[in-house]
């Protein structure tokens, strides 16, 4: 995590995204990893990472689930005065796992219910979905340095 700065940044849960609609739900009560050294339970910006695997196939599918996830976001961290739907990695033909078929329905979603402190996140192709792993965080070193890229371009100007 000292990637993007120790201490100011902070990872919990990893799940689906049905497991951040409940306040007693798996990804609010697995531990924080990587904790912020000051306010940890509050934080101003929430990037909600979000993936494939789930069963829906259109964006009004992705946008009802967003927003029971946001809402929860909302109760659970009231402080969060951005929430950033970030889908993961997509590319050509990727349908299962983490190379995400879903990019697109997901960022159409995230427009969909855009404002309010909801912005879609970064769009992120790779070239073929080999690039990415279907069951783990692993990425080819190409595609590590597209997502890395493409994550640092979008979020850098974000306040």
């Amino acid at each position: 995590m000292g990637h993007v700065g120790t201490g100011t940044w902070q990872l919990r849960g990893g799940t689906g995204i049905k497991h951040w609609q409940g306040a007693g739900d798996a990804a609010w009560t697995a531990p924080l990893r990587f904790p912020c050294k000051e306010n940890a339970d509050k934080p101003d910006r929430v990037v909600l990472g979000v993936w494939g695997h789930s069963g829906f196939d259109s964006a009004q599918e992705w946008a009802g689930e967003l927003k029971k996830a946001i809402a929860t976001i909302r109760l659970k961290r009231p402080s969060a005065r951005l929430i950033v739907i970030q889908p993961a990695a997509g590319g050509p033909g990727c349908k299962s796992g983490y190379a995400s078929g879903d990019l697109l329905p997901i960022l159409a979603a995230a427009k969909m219910i855009e404002g309010n402190g909801v912005l879609p996140g970064a769009e992120i192709k790779v070239d073929s979905c080999s690039q990415l792993s279907n069951w783990s965080d692993d990425l080819s070193p190409e595609a590590a340095r597209k997502v890395a890229e493409t994550l640092g371009q979008f979020y850098k100007p974000l306040p």
